[in-house]
């Protein structure tokens, strides 16, 4: 008897809008088999994910989830799949939308902490989960019976008990993935879906993610993982479906396709000597000062005496485990945090809350986190999304002159994205969205450069152009830089300093070591 398919793809074409997509693609995923979909950005890894998923139309052929055929959940169609937690998919888009839903403006988790938005238990709750109206009266026990049984599991395993009080958007972006992949275990899938697992988690929780993972194979689940780094593949992964371009190029036993694969067996990022540190540059005039600065909302404390000063000709590395407190730390330099105003800040030489201009500031400053991408208005033309770092705001505030247009199509080239100059944000990719975020920082060669994890979901190329834009810029323009990762082999060569941050508090600061 042979094996179970879990779902077949019969010479399938997608399509996305007007796009066709993976023309004629045949593909068979049998339940004794572990899958993980590799490939670099713009491959298609999240666009199959989402056609496995019955997220896109089936143009052409068949898809059939054969393992799913006797749950009422799911049902397949002409057009793709309906279903109601059978499948899950799990991406870093749902973060995105649920960032853009709890918050009107990126700077809102620092106004309204605690008490904006839902908290985490109530994004746990089956109505939430299951978006089910408050006005309907006919549902089923057994369901919510079950949904309880699966939540209580799913908080169990991914350690969300400390978070369970706390609102989206107090959470780190680390902390937001935990709680996007439990409210998937809560309709208890049997099809899981994963994209990038594990971009923006810590090294901690990266090995307890796996060892989660790991357990949900074992119990029956399955379980298909995207990633652009095939070296961060659990060991029960199996085989590997390889893509370029959206088409699959190569498929089969994972120790196979990765011998097939060009620059598998060591990254690009890997064959650096990570290390090894920059040469500590000259001090130069202070451009941050922070003296005991405490960040506190009722009884929860987010920094608990940070003393730490940037000097010009430094740059620096600034990391720690999800929830250490570096996007708050970065909210108190950018002035987007009221606390800020509370507590000893200066920045260039100027006491936070001394008169000083907020605009004077930030046309010093350029800064791309994950808020300004989750906010930035995705009708703007990318070219004039970078035109806006010239005076840091979100969108045009004038039309730019030429020498800035010229400056910002040179940024778009260094970073290979000049093609989508005229195109909307909402028209490219979240690679190349972010790309113009990081250029839009760059464009007006910034006093302070600070980048909130710039190069979360790119691939070893793209990393390889963002560390290069920021070690020329260190090199050129820029009085320093801080550089938030998770990814010591991600730093760009011009990091001279590091400041590590546990539990609110600085565990170590000084030269790179």
């Amino acid at each position: 008897m042979g094996a179970v398919t879990c779902f077949s793809l019969d010479n399938v074409t997608f399509r996305d809008g007007g796009r066709a997509l993976f023309s004629g693609t045949s593909w068979r995923v049998g339940t004794d088999e572990r899958w993980a979909v590799i490939g670099p950005n713009g491959a298609g890894k999240s666009l199959l994910l989402r056609g496995v998923a019955g997220r896109l139309v089936v143009s052409t052929g068949q898809l059939r989830h054969e393992l799913l055929e006797d749950d009422p959940r799911c049902r397949d169609s002409v057009y793709g799949v309906h279903r109601r937690g059978s499948i899950e998919l799990v991406s870093p888009e749902l973060a995105w939308r649920m960032t853009a839903r709890e918050s009107p403006y990126h700077q809102v988790r620092w106004h309204a902490m605690p008490d904006h938005g839902s908290s985490v238990s109530e994004l746990l709750a089956y109505d939430n989960v299951e978006h089910l109206s408050p006005f309907l009266l006919d549902h089923d026990p057994s369901e919510r019976a079950a949904h309880e049984a699966c939540r209580a599991a799913a908080i169990a395993r991914l350690g969300l008990t400390p978070l369970l009080d706390r609102s989206w958007l107090e959470l780190s972006s680390g902390e937001q993935r935990k709680l996007i992949l439990g409210r998937a275990l809560c309709r208890d899938p049997k099809l899981l879906l994963i994209d990038d697992p594990f971009t923006g988690l810590d090294p901690a929780f990266r090995a307890h993610l796996g060892e989660v993972l790991a357990e949900l194979v074992a119990k029956g689940t399955q379980v298909l993982l995207a990633t652009r780094r095939p070296e961060e593949l659990p060991g029960w992964v199996t085989h590997l479906l390889r893509l370029e371009s959206a088409r699959v190029v190569d498929a089969g036993p994972r120790a196979e396709v990765l011998a097939r694969t060009p620059g598998s067996a060591q990254s690009a990022l890997r064959v650096r000597n990570v290390a090894s540190s920059a040469s500590v540059p000259r001090a130069g005039e202070p451009l941050v000062e922070l003296r005991a600065v405490r960040v506190q909302y009722g009884a929860k404390v987010i920094l608990d005496g940070i003393d730490w000063a940037v000097r010009s000709g430094e740059h620096w590395a600034l990391v720690g485990p999800n929830g250490a407190g570096k996007s708050a730390l970065l909210s108190v330099v950018l002035g987007d945090n009221p606390l800020a105003y509370a507590n000893d800040v200066s920045l260039f030489g100027r006491l936070r809350g001394s008169g000083e201009s907020i605009w004077d500031l930030r046309s010093r400053i350029g800064w791309m986190g994950p808020e300004l991408d989750a906010h930035f208005p995705r009708g703007t033309r990318c070219l004039d999304a970078v035109c806006s770092g010239f005076a840091g705001t979100l969108g045009l505030a004038g039309a730019p002159g030429s020498d800035e247009r010229e400056r910002a199509h040179a940024l778009l080239r260094l970073l290979s994205i000049d093609s989508v100059a005229d195109e909307p944000l909402a028209g490219v990719s979240s690679v190349e969205r972010r790309l113009v975020l990081i250029a839009r920082a760059l464009v007006h060669r910034p006093s302070l450069l600070i980048l909130d994890e710039p190069c979360q979901g790119l691939d070893p190329a793209h990393v390889g152009l963002v560390r290069r834009a920021v070690d020329r810029a260190a090199a050129q323009s820029v009085g320093s830089v801080i550089y938030v990762t998770h990814e010591p082999d991600e730093l760009p060569d011009c990091i001279s300093h590091t400041l590590v941050l546990e539990a609110g508090r600085v565990a170590s600061c000084g030269p790179r070591g």
